[in-house]
């Protein structure tokens, strides 16, 4: 499923009774318009200049709705159901998929597998400092701590696998008290 500006103005104006492009300031419109923003960036891949020009506003616009729409939950909670409804309805790992692939020209694409790449090197390197601090605290102790083996055994354990590993030793150590 597609869903594009307009079908979320649709959506949010039948479900408010609201004229979103009603030029006023009152709280309603105000965060109805923010709800619409916050929307409209979840769910759609358009700038925020696009997502403000529906109403006639500009990206700081949009960007300060984003945040106002933060504070919805505490100031109109009717409306805010709205926006929960609407991602109960329309779940946004399932919608825009299955449809056009996004057209990203080849220095985009360039840009996000280097992305890609740097954070795969990040957490490779985050690893390694984990496993270097292991080493230190075990140099700290000369080996001569009865805890230094266990330490040596825990750098030893691959990062997908830690957690894996504190709940067992975590079970462990319960079950010693």
């Amino acid at each position: 499923m597609k869903i594009d500006l307009d079908f979320i103005i649709d959506t949010i104006q039948s479900k408010t009774n609201l004229d979103l492009n009603k030029n006023t300031r009152e709280r309603v419109y105000v965060l109805g318009r923010a709800m619409y923003y916050k929307i409209a960036k979840e769910y759609t891949f358009r700038s925020l200049k696009d997502i403000g020009a529906k109403f006639g506003k500009d990206h700081a616009t949009v960007l300060h709705g984003i945040k106002v729409f933060e504070g919805l939950k505490m100031y109109d909670k009717d409306l805010y159901k709205i926006y929960e409804d609407f991602h109960n309805r329309y779940p946004v790992e399932l919608v825009n998929q299955d449809d056009e692939e996004v057209m990203m020209t080849d220095r985009e694409k360039s840009i996000v597998d280097k992305f890609a790449e740097m954070i795969d090197l990040i957490k490779a390197k985050d690893e390694q400092i984990n496993r270097l601090n292991i080493e230190i605290d075990l140099m700290k102790h000369n080996g001569d701590d009865k805890r230094s083996n266990i330490l040596k055994l825990a750098s030893q354990v691959p990062e997908d696998q830690l957690e894996v590993f504190e709940e067992r030793i975590s079970a462990m150590v319960k079950m010693i008290r």
